[in-house]
């Protein structure tokens, strides 16, 4: 999936993730992140939509996909990963682009006691403050960062 490695890499680069919560929860199936925590800069990602990559690969255990809009081409910032084999999400378009070797027990760990309570819409107007007053026990990522 080249275009999803592209816009993840290009999006760590800028520092896009540090600091954003995981703000849904599935528990035993996803954890997914990446809405920003400050609005300006989500509407500033929120509108750049890549194409959708060929379907390849299957959203096994420790995979990660961009979660997409509706409609074709419109995944932006917003990934999962999936914490168990869903075969379901195969047939529903969402190609893997990464994988996760090292840290699963860590995904598992995440707090998932607001599930999928977060709302999206309010996250992308009010970010932090919304997060931060509603569900301040989300877990968070403090730093991504490419390595060699």
């Amino acid at each position: 999936a080249p275009r999803a490695a592209d816009r993840f890499f290009n999006l760590v680069r800028h520092g896009f993730f540090d600091g954003q919560r995981f703000f849904r929860i599935v528990r035993g199936r996803l954890v997914q992140f990446g809405l920003h925590n400050t609005p300006e800069i989500a509407s500033r990602w929120y509108g750049a939509t890549i194409p959708d990559d060929p379907k390849r690969g299957v959203n096994a255990t420790g995979t990660l996909a961009f979660a997409t809009g509706e409609g074709a081409d419109s995944r932006t910032t917003q990934i999962f990963i999936n914490l168990a084999d869903n075969v379901d999400f195969d047939r529903q378009g969402f190609v893997p682009f990464g994988l996760v070797v090292e840290g699963m027990e860590a995904l598992a760990a995440i707090n998932d006691e607001y599930g999928e309570v977060p709302e999206q819409g309010r996250i992308l107007a009010e970010g932090e403050e919304y997060l931060g007053r509603n569900f301040p026990a989300l877990d968070r990522i403090e730093t991504a960062q490419l390595v060699d």
